[in-house]
């Protein structure tokens, strides 16, 4: 009889997935619930100031993790050799 994680390669399949899971939630609560100061000090933070929605409801500001650029973005976003910035 068949029993869920009964065999070596399924239970390393599960833990990967359940690694996997936690991970990008940790990487999210780094920054959540922090003050606007506490926000500024952290280099891996970036405070969203509060606004108002389309809908009228106020959302408060809060902090959150600074996106990820991508290696191709970075690129653009050098300047070109040669080419001097006025």
């Amino acid at each position: 009889m068949f029993r869920l994680g009964s065999t070596p390669m399924l239970q390393a399949l599960l833990l990967a997935a359940l690694l996997f899971s936690v991970t990008g939630s940790l990487q999210a609560a780094e920054c959540k619930g922090l003050s606007s100061e506490q926000c500024a000090a952290d280099a891996a933070c970036a405070w969203v100031d509060g606004y108002i929605r389309k809908d009228g409801r106020t959302v408060s500001g809060y902090c959150r993790t600074k996106p990820k650029m991508k290696a191709e973005k970075k690129k653009a976003a050098k300047p070109k050799a040669g080419k001097t910035q006025q």
